[in-house]
């Protein structure tokens, strides 16, 4: 079986539920539709096996959990997680020691925060559900569980953001930040992720980031290895030792091309996109800071990916968002096809490491899959 098929049925379960929820007008089968869409997702995310990257390092760390004295008796700058997560993980593995367990908890917390979101801000839960499998969220549940509670805490911040109210906004970003350090990077932006920035100002700052990626400009390298020639010839030396630059891949990419293609969309339709819900700038603005980080940050794969990936909530309303942008309906079921094409070409590229098991059936047990880890570790390198 296909590495890829279990994501692409997942994207085209919810893609089949976000066309019969638009054509249904009656609530109550909408509140059924999206409690089959949050059934569904616990059911794969939360009880898969060992997949992806990080239950490498989350599971050693869980099973070998200390005991709730630790919390007490360690001072806090020997915790090796963030406090929030140290506390959560060993007061539930004192309570429930099982991996499983864990996981599918995580899930549920995952699966809250999204669905509150979704109904916060997006036209229709599995519509938005198909686009988050699709852009970062299926990596983002896999791999980063930390980060993904930190991530969605904010998202769920941006109300009180647009809202203009600080205290609930800087207590739910240091409570994500409390599992992921990431989240403090979320404190400054509100002061200005909000506003309304000229157009023509963010399409400026999103070419210029296309000229970095595109002709390869080290710019990250360049201004570390500046810096670090203040501070020290040697110490110099060893940050260009260390720094190579690695783009990921060829620079005309199927993943450019969307890059460029959600950059130009979102400019052309930028004021009908405001007009769409009241505070649509906090996603519009963050839809660019997405594109021009991850562009900018190329040279460094991995940091890419992690940073432009705090602001992966732009896409998941954004892309949705278009569809209301069109006037006309050819061009909104164009755009429709692309959506749902699209998504299932981007889940089709996932990598051996992603080879789904569900702990309901047949499975690899961790030292099996240690030894496909192994095996398959530079496959999507």
């Amino acid at each position: 079986m296909p590495v890829s098929l279990p994501y692409v049925v997942m994207v085209l379960f919810y893609a089949a539920l976000a066309f019969v929820a638009h054509y249904k007008s009656d609530e109550t089968i909408r509140l059924r539709i999206d409690g089959i869409c949050i059934l569904v997702f616990l059911f794969f995310f939360g009880l898969r096996g060992f997949v992806g990257y990080d239950w490498s390092s989350y599971y050693p760390e869980f099973t070998h959990s200390p005991e709730l004295s630790y919390l007490f008796a360690t001072p806090l700058r020997f915790w090796r997680w963030e406090p929030g997560y140290t506390i959560f993980f060993v007061i539930f593995h004192s309570i429930c020691p099982s991996w499983p367990a864990f996981v599918l908890t995580f899930a549920v917390i995952d699966i809250i925060l999204l669905v509150r979101f979704f109904r916060k801000f997006s036209i229709s839960l599995p519509l938005g559900l198909m686009v988050f499998m699709a852009m970062y969220g299926t990596s983002m549940v896999i791999d980063t569980m930390r980060n993904s509670v930190s991530i969605l805490l904010f998202a769920n911040a941006l109300p009180y953001l647009i809202e203009r109210k600080p205290l609930p906004y800087f207590l739910l970003c240091l409570l994500g930040a409390s599992f992921h350090a990431s989240g403090l990077l979320y404190l400054p932006l509100y002061f200005f992720l909000h506003r309304k920035i000229n157009k023509w100002v963010l399409l400026g700052l999103f070419f210029a980031a296309c000229v970095v990626y595109v002709f390869k400009i080290p710019v990250v390298k360049s201004t570390v290895s500046l810096i670090a020639g203040i501070i020290s010839p040697s110490f110099k030396q060893k940050i260009d030792e260390y720094l190579t630059f690695d783009v990921g891949g060829a620079i005309l990419s199927i993943g450019f091309l969307e890059r460029l293609f959600s950059g130009i969309m979102t400019f052309l339709f930028i004021d009908r996109l405001r007009d769409v819900r009241k505070g649509n700038d906090v996603f519009i603005n963050s839809l660019f800071l997405l594109l021009i980080l991850n562009m900018t940050l190329s040279e460094f794969r991995t940091i890419s990916m992690r940073i432009s990936g705090l602001f992966a909530f732009s896409y998941w309303i954004i892309w949705p968002d278009l569809i209301q942008c069109f006037r006309y309906r050819g061009n909104k079921v164009l755009y429709v096809i692309f959506l749902f094409a699209y998504s299932i070409l981007k889940v089709s590229t996932t990598g051996s490491m992603l080879k789904y098991e569900n702990v309901l059936f047949p499975h690899m047990n961790y030292n099996e899959r240690l030894i496909y880890f192994s095996r398959h570790f530079y496959d999507d390198k």
